[in-house]
């Protein structure tokens, strides 16, 4: 049932059985592609109902589509092939082939030029930043929260804690030459002013009592250009 608080852990119980197949020793290491030396090859991914197949090559991945199809059949679940795509990576190319899991069943590929959103990230042959819809979309929520009668000032400072968290994400997964630096400098701009809104601030307060840590007696606010190196250079172990 949609909206059910249930439904996540009930989806969860149902589907797990068919990771640990997906995933298993046996067909990771003949069908799945190598991601990092030293650990199995990658061959599922999956978040609630969204699943990623990955193959080393488009038969593998086929073949791991097939199975997948198979054993989410068996209780009861299809795959939604319209809201489905294939993205072929061939000798560092992108490939437009399509791949089909039978003689009528297509999973059309990405084409060059179109671009897909999966989990908050737009691919096409790479990760890309659509600047004006994420530039859009935190306006949106920056201004319906400055303008908002229901809340006092003190409690419309979640900024820093709820909207701009929410940016970390697709912008560490971001190509660093796909972050321009103008549009890294309206966003900071874009949310020092909705700060200064919020709080009554004069508008030529010093940058750096907003963005100076609060045990520092600043107001610890996310700068973007400051942290833009930072986000590509965490190590992960």
């Amino acid at each position: 049932m949609q909206d059910s608080p249930l439904s996540p852990s009930l989806y969860n119980i149902a589907t797990d059985h068919i990771l640990h197949e997906l995933i298993s020793e046996e067909l990771a290491e003949e069908y799945g592609f190598k991601l990092v030396p030293g650990l199995p090859n990658v061959t599922v991914l999956s978040f609630a109902d969204d699943m990623v197949i990955v193959g080393k090559d488009s038969e593998a991945a086929k073949h791991i589509a097939e199975i997948a199809t198979r054993r989410l059949h068996e209780i009861g679940l299809e795959i939604n092939v319209k809201k489905s795509k294939c993205i072929s990576i061939v000798n560092g190319k992108l490939n437009t082939s399509s791949i089909y899991l039978d003689s009528t069943t297509e999973v059309p590929a990405l084409d060059i030029n179109e671009t897909v959103k999966y989990l908050g990230l737009t691919y096409n042959d790479e990760t890309v930043l659509d600047s004006a819809r994420t530039m859009e979309a935190l306006r949106s929520q920056l201004e319906r929260l400055t303008t908002s009668p229901l809340l006092q000032h003190y409690q419309k400072y979640v900024v820093s804690s709820f909207i701009c968290p929410k940016l970390v994400y697709p912008f560490q997964t971001t190509p660093p030459d796909k972050l321009p630096v103008k549009f890294l400098k309206d966003v900071d701009l874009l949310i020092k002013s909705s700060i200064k809104d919020i709080l009554q601030l004069p508008g030529d307060i010093p940058d750096n009592m907003l963005y100076s840590d609060k045990k520092f007696k600043g107001l610890g606010i996310f700068c973007l250009l400051a942290t833009r190196q930072l986000l590509h250079e965490v190590e992960y172990v």
